[in-house]
């Protein structure tokens, strides 16, 4: 019982948590400030009316606090592409937007900062609507209003996207950062994706794999505070690719659901320099078949650049087996300069002379090289050379000692 408490207590505490709430400065509606409704009744009109705003200036002077308006509008009977609204502040535009685009969940809204630097002792509001043929009738009603808060703030210019370096060979791993300030003055709980659900269709989403790393985010980011994610790429392609843009979800001070978008980093892959050199060593050239021939195959890398992802094959002709060390293997990593070793015993079946030889791939683009090989003779399992003459010695060396003893 007691879980259950807990689990529930949870829940309600993320529910009622997990939107951001803006505490109030100062506030008037349009109405409270003696403005009557801006209606359009009839299709294709535009109408605009002006108002005059004067702040506290004494709370504008807290750098906390920021300047909204909220306009509450309505477009009937549906909203469309050419029915909009603008709004402009001492002279400059705020915003323009159709009606498709307003934050619509009963009746539609639009959220504007006014930037401080742009505040006088006296200012001048300026809006407009405009109605269209499909939306005969557009209202910019006097419940909008203009107010000073405390509230949570991410603007794109906040929320960066970027990548370790702007250059990268194929093959290399690109790391990927994605950084969300909250430049507002209270704290907001935030969903942070490295990518828009929408561009996992773009071309150059397929241009890439996403290896490791934190490619999504859920949590609360307090008032100045800076939450950054990381995750790994790995491009497929040599081309210079822009990475699709991030986006966070937040409710704002006002309850409305936001999203913000962030840059979208371009950075370039090319192909690496290919210069492989390869060698095959072998200990002994001649052994017998019940022996094991010893080789060694030396790679390195003779390029300005490293290279990843190679793959090694040790090539054997038919009646050639490995006894020890891995015939086929991958280079994850070969830097400019550096050498890789790879160390087998082979055995073969029947007597003769045989060719050993590698195969380097380069995995990202599909080529390879072979390296020069080197022969092995494998003789009869009868008695070697060394040992025949091992064993004459031993023969001459037991019949001087008899003879010594003899004589002696």
């Amino acid at each position: 019982m007691n879980r259950r408490l807990f689990v529930l207590f949870a829940i309600a505490f993320v529910l009622l948590f997990s939107f951001a709430s803006a505490e109030t400065i100062f506030e008037r509606t349009f109405a409270e400030m003696g403005y009557e409704s801006v209606v359009v009744s009839t299709p294709k009109t535009e109408k605009c009316s002006d108002f005059s705003v004067v702040f506290p200036q004494e709370q504008l002077s807290d750098e906390k606090a920021f300047a909204v308006v909220s306009i509450n509008a309505e477009f009937l009977p549906v909203l469309s592409d050419d029915a909009n609204i603008s709004v402009s502040f001492n002279g400059s535009l705020l915003a323009a937007a159709d009606s498709t685009s307003l934050y619509c969940p009963t009746s539609c809204f639009l959220r504007l900062d006014i930037d401080g630097r742009k505040i006088l002792s006296e200012n001048s509001l300026r809006v407009c609507v405009r109605s269209s043929d499909s939306t005969p009738k557009a209202v910019i009603s006097n419940d909008s209003k203009i107010g000073v808060y405390y509230a949570p703030r991410f603007r794109g210019e906040n929320f960066v996207k970027s990548t370790a370096k702007g250059s990268y060979v194929l093959g290399e791993t690109a790391k990927v950062s994605v950084s969300l300030t909250n430049s507002g003055s209270e704290s907001a709980f935030v969903e942070l994706k490295r990518i828009r659900p929408v561009a996992k269709q773009a071309k150059d989403y397929k241009t890439f794999d996403v290896l490791d790393g934190e490619s999504e985010w859920k949590g609360f980011i307090n008032a100045g505070e800076t939450k950054t994610i990381s995750y790994s790429v790995k491009p497929t392609e040599a081309l210079t690719m822009t990475l699709p843009p991030a986006i966070a979800y937040y409710k704002n001070g006002f309850g409305d659901e936001i999203s913000v978008v962030s840059n979208a980093p371009t950075f370039s892959v090319r192909e690496p320099e290919k210069k492989l050199s390869s060698i095959v060593v072998i200990s002994d050239s001649r052994v017998s078949l019940d022996e094991s021939a010893k080789l060694d195959v030396l790679v390195k890398n003779n390029g300005s650049d490293a290279l990843y992802g190679l793959s090694f094959a040790l090539d054997l002709p038919e009646g050639i087996e490995v006894v020890s060390g891995d015939r086929e293997s991958v280079i994850s990593f070969l830097a400019p300069g550096e050498s890789k070793k790879f160390s087998f015993k082979l055995s073969s079946q029947k007597t003769g002379s045989f060719a050993v030889g590698c195969t380097l791939g380069f995995s990202d683009s599909n080529s390879s090289e072979s390296c020069e090989p080197n022969s092995v003779e494998f003789t009869d399992s009868g008695l070697s050379p060394a040992i025949v003459i091992g064993i004459v010695l031993l023969l001459a060396g037991a019949g001087v000692y008899f003879y010594l003893k003899r004589e002696g």
